[in-house]
């Protein structure tokens, strides 16, 4: 009531600016009707159903009721904090999805919001650091063991015994294998 009150000394017109944020999607109604119109251009629907349930999964929840006017970047950066050392790969996709996914995008082109929220949030997530983590050698006598082994049991090159040495497999499935 107040902020009608304020808009209306200030010049503005409270009822056209009560139909304006009416009519304005929300977030949740915005990511939609863009993951609608990009899905024809994705050559994978597995790419299109991942696109959808990230944002689905971590922006909806938060912020998915709010018109896409309303949110700021303390929004943004409630969604993506939790994740953001933990999760690398992903909070970037779904920053990028946030940012780039139109849905503010669309917002901005729309003149429904002077600005993209994402725009300035890097310097309050911080870096995410390279990623590399390095294993630890063998002890040498397990080195000379295992390339003797090699080069009596199998007919793998020594390059190719070199490289297995050199790698340390994560997966354990690849390991199994």
């Amino acid at each position: 009531m107040f902020a009608n009150r304020k808009l209306a000394r200030e010049g503005g017109d409270p009822l056209s600016e009560k139909r304006r944020v009416e009519s304005t999607p929300t977030f949740a109604d915005a990511v939609r009707q863009v993951w609608k119109q990009l899905r024809p251009g994705w050559r994978s629907p597995e790419h299109a159903q991942l696109w959808l349930s990230s944002l689905e999964r971590y922006a909806v929840p938060r912020i998915g009721k709010m018109p896409i006017s309303e949110v700021t970047s303390a929004d943004v950066i409630g969604i993506l904090a939790p994740i953001w050392h933990d999760m690398p790969p992903t909070a970037r996709k779904l920053r990028q999805r946030i940012r780039n996914g139109r849905g503010h995008g669309m917002s901005v082109a729309m003149d429904l919001r002077p600005d993209n929220p994402c725009d300035r949030i890097g310097p309050v997530l911080g870096s995410q650091g390279n990623g590399v983590r390095h294993m630890r050698a063998l002890p040498h006598g397990s080195r000379s063991s295992f390339r003797d082994w090699a080069a009596e049991e199998t007919d793998h090159p020594r390059e190719v015994v070199e490289a297995a040495l050199a790698h340390k497999v994560r997966n354990q499935v690849e390991a199994a294998s």
